[in-house]
C-alpha cells in the first residue's frame, strides 16, 4: 500500500491506485487541468472508506509505501479511467498558428 499525502492530511490506498493518482496529477498539470477522482482509502482504524481528490496544475502530492496487513483498495474503473486520461492527454495536440497578416507588393516602396 501506499500512502498519498495531499494538501494537509494523507490518504492510505492501494499502490496502483496511488501511482495512478501521481501519474494523472502530473497530466493534468501539463495541460493545464483539473479534475477529481474518487478512490477507496483505508481509514486510520483499518475500515474502508473512499476519499474524493481534487488534481489540477496546482496538486502537490508525493506518494510513500507503506507496510499494511490488510489486502489494497482496488477499484480497477477508476485506475483504468485515470491511465486512459494520461495517455489521452500525453498525445501531442495541433495547436492553431497565430494569424498570419498577408504582406502585400504595394506595402514596398520600390
Amino acid at each position: 500500500m501506499k500512502r498519498v499525502y495531499y494538501s494537509s492530511g494523507s490518504v492510505l490506498t492501494g499502490d496502483r491506485l496511488a501511482d495512478d493518482v501521481i501519474d494523472y496529477a502530473a497530466a493534468l498539470a501539463r495541460n493545464g487541468q483539473a479534475d477529481n477522482v474518487r478512490i477507496p482509502v483505508m481509514l486510520e482504524d483499518g475500515s474502508p472508506s473512499d476519499a474524493n481528490l481534487l488534481l489540477g496544475p496546482a496538486s502537490e502530492l508525493v506518494a510513500v509505501g507503506e507496510a499494511a496487513e490488510a489486502p489494497d483498495p482496488r477499484d480497477d474503473d477508476t485506475a483504468q479511467y485515470m491511465e486512459r486520461r494520461v495517455k489521452e492527454l500525453s498525445v501531442p495536440r495541433p495547436r492553431a498558428a497565430a494569424a498570419v497578416t498577408p504582406v502585400l507588393a504595394e506595402d514596398y516602396d520600390y
